[in-house]
């Protein structure tokens, strides 16, 4: 074989192997993410509603503990937050009530 030949296939191999090595890097360390409102269960179809609403918190993690109390909410997460936004609303009925959301995480590295 020409020398030009066994450059061109050694170019597609290694070509190749790199590809296959990003690809199963994004695999490996590809994360869910997960996003949490403060609202109430609401009748129909989640979805609709939630196309008019923006998440408090976005998170890698689904295991949030989340509990409140009156106009206290409190969360404990353990991973990575992407966003959070204490400034949030909800209804109760047709009132708006303003929490104060106290947040305790913990990072992972």
């Amino acid at each position: 074989m020409p020398n030009s030949t066994v450059i061109k296939w050694l170019h597609r191999a290694l070509t190749a192997l790199l590809l296959l090595i990003v690809v199963g890097y994004a695999t490996i360390h590809y994360s869910d993410v997960y996003r949490y409102y403060l609202d109430t269960k609401q009748q129909g179809n989640p979805r609709e509603h939630l196309k008019k609403r923006t998440p408090f918190m976005v998170a890698d993690t689904g295991s949030a503990r989340i509990t409140g109390y009156g106009s206290h909410v409190n969360v404990t997460i353990t991973g990575r937050i992407y966003s959070f936004t204490n400034s949030d609303l909800f209804y109760a009925g047709n009132v708006a009530i303003l929490p104060v959301i106290d947040l305790n995480a913990t990072g992972v590295y």
